[in-house]
């Protein structure tokens, strides 16, 4: 049930059903520190073919940023609970 509390208003930041050109500044600025934001980019890029791949690689490498993290974050509370 709380996942929910994250999880919708991020799909509607991250651009899942509006675009983030079209959201007012500030909206854009807190979209743009979601991981989904960049993921549906990619996403997009790739099944349209029509952006530069630049765009699409930077993409790529803020989720492989984003998951190291989440990797590391987590290997540390694992390792807090066991030992």
């Amino acid at each position: 049930m709380f996942s929910n509390f994250l999880r919708f208003p991020m799909a509607f930041l991250g651009g899942a059903f509006i675009p983030v050109e079209s959201m007012p500044p500030i909206l854009q600025t807190i979209s743009r520190l979601l991981p989904l934001t960049y993921s549906i980019e990619a996403l997009n890029q790739g099944m349209a073919f029509t952006l530069p791949t630049a765009i699409y690689a930077v993409d790529m490498v803020v989720l492989v940023v984003f998951s190291a993290f989440c990797l590391l974050l987590s290997s540390r509370v694992l390792r807090k609970k066991i030992g």
